[in-house]
């Protein structure tokens, strides 16, 4: 919390250098190093805000915090020489009627606790194309009607998506496709409320094309479809998870 921050209010450490001035303390509130000016935060207010945040990202690490926001056109591509993080604030949504949200080109990104409605059957919500990303404790909610046609997309390498709950999706919730990729995780997610039926290329958690994947301690429940698909997956590994209420528990393909 900003207001019971125990850190200097005043001074700013790296100000002569960093592109975006900001004070210690609202630095250490947003979770970069108020000493190093390429530890840097934004707190946009606007969409605008966020775009620009995304392109002018630089080397070093960039915190994005977010807050009530709608998103109605694609943002850019995540393709920064540093790392990005963006989390949301407690009690704000992101709402989605755009085509997708987040796509990332580069490595090492994070995204957690994010609270995210789509609105308008978004081809994908959040899609890892890199290495090294993490998706953490992310909430997609698809509204009835309007559901994303996939939510969370990797084709990388060593990503993990975490504690995250994907309700109302049409063809996959939680995919790994990378035509490839290898060990990647997904862990203790929720996935349900999956709205189309039986199809090869459709699934609440579906692997296709990957290698060692670590898939443990998932729900995934209450589809119209299939639960959990491996297709051509080789080496993956399957823990502990649920699955009730789908049309097909698990399917090899």
């Amino acid at each position: 919390n900003i207001f019971s921050c125990n850190a200097d209010c005043v001074t700013n450490t790296d100000g002569d250098y960093e592109d975006v001035s900001m004070i210690d303390c609202m630095e250490i509130h947003c979770g970069s190093d108020p000493a190093n000016p390429e530890s840097s935060c934004s707190i946009p207010t606007t969409l605008d805000d966020l775009i620009d945040t995304i392109n002018r990202a630089g080397p070093g690490d960039t915190h994005v915090i977010i807050g009530d926001l709608v998103v109605d056109e694609n943002l850019p591509s995540i393709n920064s020489e540093g790392t990005m993080s963006f989390t949301q604030a407690e009690g704000t949504t992101i709402t989605l009627s755009a085509n997708k949200l987040f796509e990332t080109e580069s490595d090492g990104h994070t995204f957690s606790d994010l609270n995210i409605i789509v609105t308008n059957n978004a081809d994908r919500v959040i899609e890892l194309e890199s290495d090294d990303n993490q998706a953490l404790n992310i909430t997609i909610t698809g509204e009835p009607g309007f559901e994303p046609e996939r939510a969370i997309i990797v084709e990388g390498d060593n990503n993990l998506v975490q504690d995250s709950t994907v309700s109302g999706f049409e063809d996959r919730g939680i995919a790994v496709t990378g035509g490839g990729s290898y060990d990647n995780i997904i862990r203790n997610n929720v996935v349900r409320g999956g709205s189309e039926s039986w199809s090869e290329s459709r699934g609440g958690i579906y692997i296709q094309d990957a290698r060692n994947t670590l898939i443990v301690g998932n729900v995934i429940a209450q589809n119209e479809g299939i639960g959990l698909v491996l297709r051509r997956a080789r080496g993956a590994y399957i823990v502990h998870n649920t699955m009730g209420e789908n049309l097909v528990g698990l399917a090899f393909m």
